[in-house]
């Protein structure tokens, strides 16, 4: 699994660098993927990454060749403006499709990384503590209310029949 997964995201992290140098873009790699016993914060840092991956690539190779001929025998700047409007409508749909790509595969990791189910346990486990030390704490609360409710009944009890022989 582990192998696998960080070579694939290695690989998306060395073709935006390579694109970053070439297009004089800035560059931000997604952290790394990790290893079976890579802290938790790490592994979170990389999918929350990940989940918000945004690529530097230009895709111009998703531009059609019609669209880029047209561009270059466009006799007017109204015909030129139309033409580049739908090329970067390419190249828009052609980046929205390859940051789904990687996140979808962010996202196929996720569910199946044993990091990320070991995390859920212990978050559930906390979680069921928390209940059970609230629900003693909550007992613990009855129960001392129900002492000081005797403990009043019994002193009201006695006050009232402290009362009648007074008068």
């Amino acid at each position: 699994f582990f192998p696998c997964f960080r070579d694939a995201f290695e690989c998306v992290n060395a073709a935006e660098r390579l694109a970053a140098q070439a297009n004089g873009a800035v560059f931000e790699a997604l952290p790394a993927f990790g290893r079976s016993g890579t802290a938790w914060p790490q592994v979170h840092r990389f999918y929350a990454s990940a989940r918000s991956f945004r690529s530097c690539r230009g895709f111009r190779e998703a531009e059609p060749d019609s669209l880029r001929e047209a561009f270059d025998a466009a006799f007017d700047r109204k015909e030129r403006r139309r033409v580049e409007k739908q090329l970067a409508a390419c190249r828009t749909e052609a980046r929205r499709a390859y940051e789904g790509q990687v996140r979808k595969l962010a996202d196929f990791c996720r569910r199946r990384d044993p990091r990320v189910a070991l995390r859920r346990r212990q978050v559930a486990e906390a979680e069921a503590r928390e209940a059970e030390e609230a629900e003693r704490r909550a007992e613990e609360a009855r129960r001392l209310f129900q002492e000081k409710r005797a403990a009043w009944l019994r002193e009201r009890a006695a006050e009232v029949k402290d009362e009648p022989e007074r008068a």
